[in-house]
């Protein structure tokens, strides 16, 4: 066997991730061939990207030391460069992190490799080193406006507005720039600086006049100091601009039953005074009018306080469990750990942008805490009429924080979730106890009527139970009102008589409270729910099916040039599904089947725990609300998993004025990147 290929069969076996052969054929091509210097310098990277640096390290010096080869540091600094390059191209940083950071053991004088490293490390999560790293190279490299850049964009979303902005202050001593005096603006706008904001909204506009969100943002600041006409005179300009958005304004409005019902005061004030001011505009004035209308006759919500004794929350927690139990050895319990914890690894998903969006930088591994079946006796459950706050009692002033989740829900082991945050600590009362003789178990969560929670959150606390053995239970507190809901309690063998429905008893106690933890952690869960979930609702199926989601039936998150898109979508032979109407037996049948599933990120992608491996999946988001559950359990069960961001309404006041909650945002897709990202997935 020649050098070439003893090389490429080595190189092979590296890209393919297997570095232990990669090191045996790098090995045997060094004893046939010891003076070809890049074989070392790829044994040693294989070596390194095993997580042996100091190996790596140890066999590029002796090519050094030895003397006998043409050897210059720079040369092993570039093949290095080129292949954290490489590496970071293919999205997989944490190999790029590992050369970047060998790199500096030999050369830590260029900025570029700093800047590099802080982005491998940002698409991994670690957001404070990377802006450190970027730090270092900003003092190589002074005037670098892109490390600014970074730097900036990851403090803003961080919410570290005053930082953010002194960021974006250096960059616009080094380069003027419309966007960034743009983003200065936002800023200033989120701490109320509403005169500094106006300013540089004006900035960015002299630089570029056609700035459609910095005419948008300056209109919503000048309103907030009062200065009405002007405001909507600015807004107007920025529909004109952006003439595709203002009609997506009209239809918006004109079907505000469907997607505007949660607009807030505010937002009310705003339309009316648009209403004011294009009383000349027919179309706009009657879209106006008739949404108008539609508020003043939606009927207004109001609490019924049943006139009992309210009691008050408890004040105190353990973090586990198992904690609770050790503490209290006298208390007559009964604890089943049924799986241990487990290490999910991740897959980068892939999209048009050149870097991955902050929510799916959760580096390579997440690790979720074990589940478990505890009995708790005269054990107590709270969850508030929103189903967004909860809390497994053990007695009247302590809480079990394992298994009493909240909103927001974040990731496992993320610092602003521990549990003296829990939201239970704001809450002034808990409503009267509905006490249960017998034993009762918990399958209710966070959210039930939400498809995504209820299948895959709630239902597969049911298979705890199972495998706990746990017989002669004589109620399950559950949410039993919504179609879907009915359906699978039923399939599930939970009789009715059994139900006891959280909506009606927000405040339970059982003589024996049995509590099957969540699979995981709530959002966060293990391929075995899955499983579960296949082994109950699903039947065998054999077709192959191309599928677009619509949501045109939902409140949000609907697509605006949803007819363009679908007549696309039908050329490369999709053909368009609405859930609303499919049972989950239906649902299930549908996903198992399908190849290929376009979607809006919504609910109905909940079933993508029936799909085969390798199907590709292609979820569209709006903006400002991108969320990782899907990719997640793509990542589970070896989806192939793409994602695309489209657009909204220009300017960030605008936008959330329009759509006070961020998650209903509708979307408009740009047919030219959903053209393009079916290309890379290779779909024609």
């Amino acid at each position: 066997m020649d050098i070439d290929q003893f090389t490429f069969q080595a190189d092979s076996y590296l890209e393919q991730g297997n570095f232990t052969e990669a090191i045996r054929f790098y090995e045997q091509c060094i004893i046939q061939f010891p003076d070809v210097v890049s074989v070392y310098w790829y044994l040693g990277l294989s070596w390194l990207l095993q997580g042996e640096n100091e190996q790596a390290h140890t066999i590029w010096l002796s090519v050094f030391t030895e003397g006998n080869l043409d050897f210059e540091p720079e040369y092993l600094v570039e093949f290095l460069k080129n292949q954290a390059k490489k590496y970071l191209s293919l999205r997989k940083p944490e190999f790029a992190q590992l050369i970047y950071e060998a790199i500096l053991e030999w050369d830590d004088s260029q900025p570029e490799i700093y800047y590099n490293l802080a982005d491998s490390v940002a698409i991994q999560g670690n957001l404070e080193l990377a802006i450190a790293h970027w730090q270092t190279a900003i003092e190589l490299e002074p005037n670098w406006v892109d490390a600014y850049l970074h730097q900036a964009h990851i403090w803003h979303k961080l919410g570290e507005f005053t930082s953010a902005i002194d960021c974006y202050q250096h960059i616009l001593e080094i380069q003027p720039n419309y966007l960034v005096y743009y983003e200065i603006g936002l800023c200033y706008t989120q701490i109320k600086q509403w005169e500094l904001a106006i300013n540089c909204f004006h900035n960015s506009l002299q630089i570029q006049g056609n700035h459609a969100p910095s005419y948008s943002d300056l209109a919503l600041s000048l309103i907030q100091l009062g200065y009405l006409d002007q405001g909507i005179e600015y807004l107007r300009k920025s529909l004109e601009i952006e003439p595709e958005f203002a009609q997506v304004l009209i239809n918006l409005l004109e079907t505000a039953n469907l997607s505007l019902t949660n607009i807030n005061e505010n937002g009310i004030k705003f339309i009316q005074l648009l209403l004011d001011h294009h009383a000349n505009k027919q179309d706009l004035y009657l879209a106006l009018n008739n949404f108008l209308t539609h508020l003043q006759k939606a009927p207004e919500l109001s609490e019924i306080t049943p006139n009992q004794t309210y009691l008050h929350p408890p004040t105190k927690f353990y973090e586990s469990t198992q904690q609770w139990i050790k503490d209290n050895p006298s208390i007559q319990t009964n604890y089943q750990q049924i799986h241990p914890e487990i290490d999910i690894n991740l897959t980068h998903p892939q999209t048009l942008d050149n870097s991955l969006h902050f929510s799916f930088r959760f580096g390579k591994k997440v690790t979720l805490p074990p589940s478990f079946v505890v009995t708790i006796p005269q054990g107590r459950f709270w969850l508030n009429s929103p189903q967004t706050q909860s809390v497994i009692m053990t007695d009247e002033n302590t809480f079990l924080a394992d298994l009493s989740p909240d909103f927001p829900i974040l990731s496992p082991n993320h610092p602003d979730k521990h549990p003296s945050k829990h939201s239970i600590f704001s809450v002034d009362k808990l409503p009267p106890i509905q006490f249960f003789t017998g034993r009762v178990a918990v399958l209710a969560g966070l959210a039930n009527h939400i498809y995504f929670h209820w299948m895959l959150d709630v239902l597969p606390r049911f298979e705890l139970l199972k495998i706990a053995n746990i017989d002669l239970i004589d109620y399950f507190i559950v949410d039993n009102h919504l179609p879907f809901q009915k359906e699978t309690l039923k399939l599930l063998q939970i009789p009715e008589h059994k139900q006891i429905n959280i909506r009606d008893l927000h405040h339970v106690q059982a003589t024996e409270l049995i509590v099957p933890s969540f699979a995981g952690c709530v959002s966060w869960m293990p391929k075995w729910t899955c499983d579960f979930l296949k082994s109950h609702f699903l039947k065998s199926a054999h077709l192959k099916k191309r599928i677009y989601i619509t949501r045109k039936l939902a409140k949000g998150r609907r697509i605006l040039n949803e007819v363009e898109l679908q007549q696309l979508l039908q050329t490369k032979g999709f053909e368009t599904v609405a859930l609303e109407s499919m049972s989950v037996i239906e649902q299930a049948a549908l996903f198992s089947q399908a190849e290929i599933i376009i979607s809006p990120h919504g609910s109905g992608l909940t079933n993508l725990a029936f799909c085969q491996p390798g199907t590709q999946i292609i979820e569209l988001f709006s903006p400002n609300y991108v969320y990782h559950c899907y990719w997640w359990i793509s990542n589970l069960l070896n989806l192939d998993y793409y994602y695309l961001i489209g657009q909204t309404l220009p300017g960030w006041h605008l936008q959330h004025l329009i759509y006070p909650q961020i998650f209903s945002e509708d979307i408009l897709i740009s047919l030219q990147d959903i053209s393009q990202i079916l290309q890379i997935a290779g779909i024609t």
